[in-house]
């Protein structure tokens, strides 16, 4: 997680590891943890918004 961990909720975390090219995979958060789902939420949503993501599902990496 990034340094900012301690002072951004999960959501904010999950937008900032789209915008660094993380892939959705790498979630560092425990899958049966409220905090999981918030960060996949953000990550999704940054990637909604994204129309030229080279975001590849099968590979679960960016191009």
């Amino acid at each position: 997680m990034s340094k900012h961990s301690k002072n951004e909720p999960p959501y904010d975390l999950g937008v900032l590891a789209y915008r660094a090219k993380t892939s959705i995979s790498l979630n560092p958060y425990v899958q049966d943890d409220w905090q999981h789902e918030e960060w996949e939420k953000g990550w999704m949503s940054e990637f909604d918004l994204d129309y030229s993501s080279t975001f590849d599902w099968q590979s679960l990496d960016f191009g």
